[in-house]
């Protein structure tokens, strides 16, 4: 089968993750059906009602279903192959980016007051990406920690 991700054009790339846990939860519902159709086959079987002919139509429907068991198991097995060679290629990046809307959410201040700390030079200096300011998570964790001085402040207190 002929994957369609494209886990490995690095930090761009969609998270894989979640489509391995979708169809590990498909896959999972399809075995139950398939064991509750076993069961109930069974069931009939057993009932001391007169003999009727067996419904030709409980076997293709227990084939499909074990043809689908198959399929699913092949592409968890691709998907989880796919996550663990993209992990390889591009390792996740440690230093997570917030926007200022994150920012704003993580100080509980509004999102027009971080905006203006941001043009008064009171927060870390930002990257800007595309026309989002995004800041280093870890760099606000610190300055957190710091007493949340103003930028010059913070720029001589880390030697930059």
């Amino acid at each position: 089968m002929q994957s369609n991700s494209t886990a490995d054009v690095g930090p761009a790339a969609v998270p894989i993750g979640p489509q391995v846990d979708q169809a590990a939860e498909i896959l999972h519902a399809g075995r139950v059906l398939a064991s509750v159709l076993v069961h109930v086959a069974a069931a009939a079987d057993a009932e001391p009602a007169a003999p009727a002919a067996p419904d030709p139509r409980l076997d293709l429907i227990t084939e499909r279903l074990d043809r689908l068991v198959a399929l699913m198991e092949s592409l968890v097995d691709e998907m989880k192959g796919t996550r663990e060679a993209a992990a390889r290629i591009a390792p996740p990046r440690e230093d997570r980016r917030l926007t200022l809307a994150e920012v704003a959410e993580l100080l509980r201040k509004n999102y027009r007051t971080i905006t203006r700390m941001r043009s008064a030079g009171k927060l870390p200096d930002s990257v800007k990406i595309g026309r989002e300011h995004t800041y280093s998570a870890d760099e606000i964790d610190a300055w957190l920690a710091a007493g949340t001085p103003d930028n010059a402040q913070w720029k001589g207190s880390n030697g930059v």
